[in-house]
């Protein structure tokens, strides 16, 4: 269950954050691999952290636009103290891609 979101992420994601509020972040934006095959949420990182009570950074996954584009991401998910779920942090990835060649 989404309980806070970023302005920026959700406009990046297309959404506004009060349609991210109160829905299940992993079927909104993290439901398929890059590939588009399903991801289902009981092998899904953020679900791992939280059972685990571990910290993890992902750097070869994809969130899903409302639009239905992928949006390669970079991100760090670490579990919350009662293990009820997990927050994400995700980072820019443009500071980690060169510009195209001219």
């Amino acid at each position: 269950m989404c309980t806070s979101a970023n302005p920026a992420a959700a406009r990046t994601l297309g959404y506004e954050v009060a349609e991210l509020v109160g829905q299940h972040w992993h079927s909104l934006v993290h439901h398929s691999h890059p590939d588009g095959a399903p991801y289902r949420w009981e092998v899904c990182p953020t679900n791992a952290a939280a059972n685990a009570g571990e910290r993890r950074r992902i750097n070869t996954e994809v969130f899903w636009r409302r639009d239905g584009s992928r949006l390669p991401v970079e991100y760090t998910v670490a579990p919350l103290s009662d293990r009820r779920g997990a927050t994400r942090r995700r980072h820019d990835l443009h500071r980690h891609q060169r510009p195209p060649p001219r």
